[in-house]
């Protein structure tokens, strides 16, 4: 599963243009922000703070696996796989389709935060 989050990190956030989101943050330490963090904190100014954080903890999670894979440490990459939303005791294919789904989830509602109008019920 660690190797699926490198490939979606890879596809997704690695892909980011990082100086157009220096641009639009308004971070104090944005030169210092990777790309995620840098989305995040874009979306924040619109949705604020602590949603941004819900709405971001997905890809985080994903984003922190991805680094697991290439320095594995034992709680850090059982943090990142429950900040990712994945159910361990489930089986590895349902735990791939988690990540998945729950990684897309959170693309996709920042964009419909950013992009659109997203109605008053929705995380």
């Amino acid at each position: 599963m660690l190797r699926l989050a490198k490939e979606i990190v890879r596809a997704f956030s690695d892909r980011l243009n990082i100086l157009d989101l220096r641009n639009l943050s308004t971070h104090a330490k944005k030169d210092k922000l990777g790309s995620n963090k840098l989305l995040q904190d874009i979306l924040s100014q619109k949705i604020g703070t602590d949603k941004a954080r819900q709405v971001f903890a997905e890809i985080a999670g994903t984003y922190d696996m991805r680094v697991g894979d290439a320095h594995p440490t034992g709680s850090k990459v059982t943090d990142a796989i429950k900040l990712a939303g994945i159910d361990q005791s489930s089986s590895y294919l349902r735990q791939g389709e988690q990540l998945i789904h729950n990684f897309g989830r959170a693309v996709w509602y920042t964009g419909k935060y950013l992009f659109g109008q997203p109605e008053s019920h929705e995380i």
